[in-house]
């Protein structure tokens, strides 16, 4: 029992933490909030694929890095930092570009870098995301609204 134990700490301890990352305890905004507009811009980019089992988003620090995505944590992480100074379109641009490595896990393990079908997958996915995304953060301000006449009184029929 005191094996099992210590593997359920250690399992949790490997996922709060690790090699030039850990999750932050207190984020400036919520982890569920975070986690919630990630499963939203995967459900744009990968359309019909599930969400990958077991998998979490979180707020963390990063060392040199805006995004990580370290697979024994079955987390994505983003520096909170250096998020929170980042446009909303570099945010998705990281949150897809660390969603496309669950997609081509095998490339980033055998070479240790972006192969062809990870970077297709990250820009086509990127592209789609910020396409649909697009018409909600570029209103245009109409021109100034004409001013109602006056209205001394109220007809009621």
């Amino acid at each position: 029992m005191a094996t099992m134990t210590k593997r359920r700490e250690t399992s949790l301890v490997q996922r709060l933490a690790g090699n030039g990352w850990r999750v932050l305890e207190l984020p400036r905004v919520p982890h569920e909030a975070l986690e919630e507009f990630a499963r939203e811009v995967w459900r744009l980019a990968f359309h019909a694929i599930p969400w990958p089992s077991g998998w979490g988003v979180r707020w963390g620090v990063l060392t040199n890095a805006r995004g990580l995505c370290p697979y024994e944590a079955k987390l994505i992480l983003l520096d909170e930092a250096w998020m929170l100074n980042d446009s909303p379109e570099q945010i998705v641009r990281t949150l897809v570009h660390e969603m496309a490595h669950l997609q081509h896990p095998r490339e980033w393990a055998e070479t240790q870098s972006h192969g062809p079908g990870f970077q297709e997958t990250c820009d086509r996915a990127t592209a789609f995301v910020l396409s649909v995304l697009e018409p909600e953060r570029r209103i245009e301000p109409t021109a100034e609204p004409e001013p109602e006449a006056q209205v001394d009184e109220w007809e009621y029929r």
